[in-house]
């Protein structure tokens, strides 16, 4: 899948490329731009010769940029976390928020090098939000590089959202080796550094996850792709529990803008769980969220009022397979932590939340891996692994401060 992938991911970079240059190339040509809708070129055989455009693009692979700035604006909090844990190995500082005007305020504090913007968000759209950005020319971030980032990969999006004013576009759930090609290419040239990595020969399989064994069992889930959406099993996890956790959330404010008529918020929440169910690889629960989105933007109301409770049990459906996946969690016979090893599991954590170190708090955690938590510890822990998987930094300072 990552082979197959980065493959696409690469045609498609060069095919733009291909088409910028044979616009330069017909330009400087003189040819009428009536011609040119008769021009076109063999994508995978033209070479720079052909177009007299030498292409060098910016190369690919592992990348750090320990000073780059990013802010992601998102309404979703699964797709926040997903993003994250996408560039967690990269350095980059990223910022969040949930709404346009949440961003719009941290964009006029920092500078950033990157921001992408959610296209369908309630009240401020991504388009509304980038629009506003631009007309405030007091803004640091006026000219900064652009990003619209959509669950609707239609033909002709990509000119459509460069049309509004955005520098690029990238369809969700994103694609792991385009996100890199387009930071590589947007990001300042001094910010990004290329790693050497040396062949060390076949890794050891490390035994694959209980949980990940148990998902797999799940029909209708597509785990492998989940997988590849979220980086790594590890994090994928993370978000299945996230998915999970939030399934009766998601399903009282659906019912409730149907049964309201709401169906413009409807439509908002039902394409928000179309993007969370690709992610995990519910793909056949994405299509059908698919169909009532499009069939609320186009006021088709037979359909939704036909298929919104079929929609609804079949997302529903999985929260009893999946509840399995993380049943027994913590109740292994395992011995007690004692308190010196909580002490410095707490001490650890709090400096790594203080640093904005992901690492580092993944290593506090692993701390604990093999021991149980006292009794009177529990509630505390799992309030401080909630807030881990949300990367809340700020409550996981807040509750041991508190201590």
């Amino acid at each position: 899948d990552n082979i197959k992938s980065s493959g696409t991911s690469l045609l498609g970079f060069v095919d733009r490329l291909l088409e910028m240059s044979m616009a330069e190339a017909q330009d400087k040509e003189g040819i009428p731009d009536e011609d040119k809708q008769g021009i076109s070129y063999e994508k995978t055989s033209v070479t720079s010769s052909e177009t007299d455009e030498p292409v060098s693009p910016r190369p690919s692979g592992p990348f750090k940029a320990p000073e780059a700035q990013v802010l992601v604006i998102d309404d979703t909090s699964m797709n926040l976390i997903v993003f994250q844990s996408l560039l967690k190995k990269t350095e980059i500082q990223i910022d969040t928020a949930e709404s346009g005007d949440d961003g719009l305020a941290l964009t006029r504090t920092k500078k950033y090098d990157i921001i992408f913007f959610d296209h369908m968000m309630p009240v401020k759209d991504g388009i509304e939000t980038m629009h506003e950005l631009r007309a405030e020319a007091e803004n640091l971030n006026v000219s900064t590089t652009a990003v619209c980032l959509t669950a609707n990969a239609i033909p002709g999006a990509r000119e459509q959202y460069l049309a509004e004013g955005f520098d690029e576009y990238m369809s969700k759930p994103i694609d792991p080796p385009l996100l890199e090609e387009v930071l590589i290419r947007y990001l300042p040239e001094e910010k990004v550094i290329f790693e050497q990595t040396e062949g060390t020969g076949a890794a050891e399989e490390e035994p694959e996850d209980k949980r990940i064994a148990l998902a797999r069992g799940i029909e209708g889930i597509d785990v492998d792709r989940g997988i590849v959406n979220n980086g790594s099993a590890e994090f994928y996890l993370s978000v299945l529990k996230i998915f999970l956790d939030s399934m009766d959330e998601k399903e009282k404010e659906i019912e409730g803008f149907y049964r309201d008529g709401n169906f413009k918020d409807y439509t908002i929440k039902v394409h928000a769980l179309k993007s969370s169910a690709r992610i995990i690889g519910a793909l056949a629960l994405g299509e059908e969220a698919q169909l009532l989105e499009n069939a609320g933007k186009s006021g088709d109301l037979d359909y939704i009022r036909s298929n919104h409770d079929s929609f609804i049990s079949h997302f529903m459906s999985f929260m009893a397979p999946i509840t399995k996946v993380f049943a027994g969690e913590g109740e292994e016979d395992l011995p007690e932590a004692d308190s010196a090893l909580m002490e410095s599991f707490y001490a650890n954590l709090l400096a790594a939340a203080d640093d904005f170190d992901l690492d580092a708090i993944d290593e506090a955690f692993n701390l604990l891996k093999g021991y149980s938590v006292p009794a009177g510890e529990k509630e505390l822990f799992d309030s401080l692994k909630g807030a881990a998987v949300n990367f809340d930094y700020d409550t996981i300072s807040s509750l041991l401060s508190e201590r």
